[in-house]
């Protein structure tokens, strides 16, 4: 299967739409997958899947198959991934008043000092 993608992706870089579809299909059960053990909610993991396929397809070109495509591909899924499960921390920690909060609260439940929370 891996010379199959390998050939897949080098033909969708030159332009084939039937290999980057069929590319598309091959890597995306198992990109879901690993967005969904990372994230661990089905919607979340299919808008990361999005975003990652997205980010093979923008930038198939510099695919050097110096590795395996899909480990190429679960280099990008785990540094996006990654990336993600940090967003919420970094988003609620917005300036030093909202810092000092939640030391404060012993960041226990920093969900609490949402202010869009309910």
């Amino acid at each position: 299967m891996e010379q199959r993608l390998e050939e897949l992706a080098a033909s969708a870089a030159t332009g084939d739409a039937d290999a980057l579809s069929e590319l598309v299909t091959q890597v995306q059960g198992p990109v879901y997958a690993i967005a969904l053990q990372f994230l661990g909610h089905p919607s979340d993991a299919e808008d990361a899947t999005q975003e990652i396929l997205i980010r093979v397809i923008t930038r198939l070109s510099t695919f050097e198959g110096r590795s395996q495509f899909m480990t190429w591909t679960y280099t990008i899924a785990t540094r996006m991934l990654l990336r993600t499960k940090q967003r919420p921390m970094e988003e609620l920690i917005v300036g030093p008043d909202r810092f000092a909060m939640l030391i404060d609260a012993g960041l226990q439940d920093p969900a609490a000092l949402d202010p869009t929370a309910g």
